[in-house]
């Protein structure tokens, strides 16, 4: 038993089977693009974090931060 395709069904997979060559190469055309954008996301995600790290060198922030417990403010033990 044969199922009944729809018209476009059927010029879609006409005109695929009448142009193989040029079929292929417009899926390899869009998987190149969406490669390259990909690759252009992944390079300026690189620049953007190169470019933070560079603002936050020259500004000076710490590294690293040495500050006592809230609990013992709150008590008044300074000594350590």
């Amino acid at each position: 038993m044969r199922t009944q395709s729809t018209p476009l069904a059927m010029v879609l997979r006409g005109s695929l089977a009448q142009n193989r060559t040029r079929t292929v190469l417009a899926v390899l055309a869009i998987a190149l693009g969406v490669a390259l954008g990909y690759a252009v996301q992944l390079i300026n995600a690189a620049a953007v974090n190169e470019l933070a790290q560079g603002v936050q060198t020259l500004s000076g922030d710490a590294d690293l931060e040495a500050a006592r417990s809230a609990r013992r403010l709150c008590r008044g033990d300074l000594s350590g």
